[in-house]
């Protein structure tokens, strides 16, 4: 039986589905860095702000995990794919 994901792992599946709305979801295989730089190619609008938050979680998940994982959650909570009017 699998552990249910920790705050960290809930907050990037959270990003990952408003982007999967928005008709770019992730792929199995992608890792947090390159799934930004494909967004950032095909919504260059959502650049810095994808970057920002894989950049969160990858330090949360692969780093010294000094990041608050309250500031990714924060981050994604706020984050959009909509177009802005």
């Amino acid at each position: 039986r699998a552990a249910e994901p920790d705050a960290a792992a809930r907050a990037y599946a959270a990003f990952g589905a408003k982007l999967a709305r928005a008709g770019l979801p992730r792929v199995a295989h992608e890792g947090p860095l390159a799934y930004a730089e494909r967004i950032a190619c095909a919504r260059p609008e959502l650049a810095a702000e994808a970057r920002a938050i894989c950049r969160l979680y990858a330090e949360l998940r692969y780093g010294a995990g000094s990041t608050d994982v309250r500031r990714l959650a924060a981050r994604v909570a706020a984050f959009s794919a909509r177009p802005k009017r």
